[in-house]
């Protein structure tokens, strides 16, 4: 199956902070939702892999990876705007983007 390079990946991931992240001494770790544009999983996982360690945190959980579907039923209209946002920035960009950090204490 091909799949295109225009294809806009999506995870939730469970996080953990590293010792070299500046709250690392308040923060154990969190949850985020975040995009990216790519041909496959594979490439999504590697490159989000990176763009966490570059930010110092270490994921723990990747709940899931699926492209995402724009027809999506969310909760209500905020949640849909808001991830059809950042779905389109995923698109129109070469960066991983991510939703709202969600973090818990130590």
């Amino acid at each position: 199956m091909n799949k295109q390079i225009n294809q806009v990946y999506w995870s939730a991931i469970e996080y953990e902070y590293t010792n070299q992240h500046p709250q690392h001494s308040d923060l154990k770790g969190g949850f985020v939702y975040v995009f990216f544009k790519t041909k496959d999983e594979k490439t999504f996982l590697d490159v989000v892999n990176r763009a966490f360690a570059k930010e110092k945190l270490k994921i723990i959980n990747v709940e899931f990876v699926n492209t995402y579907d724009k027809k999506m039923k969310w909760n209500n209209l905020k949640d849909a705007e808001k991830y059809k946002e950042l779905f389109t920035q995923a698109k129109l960009h070469d960066d991983v983007v991510f939703d709202d950090f969600y973090a818990y204490q130590q």
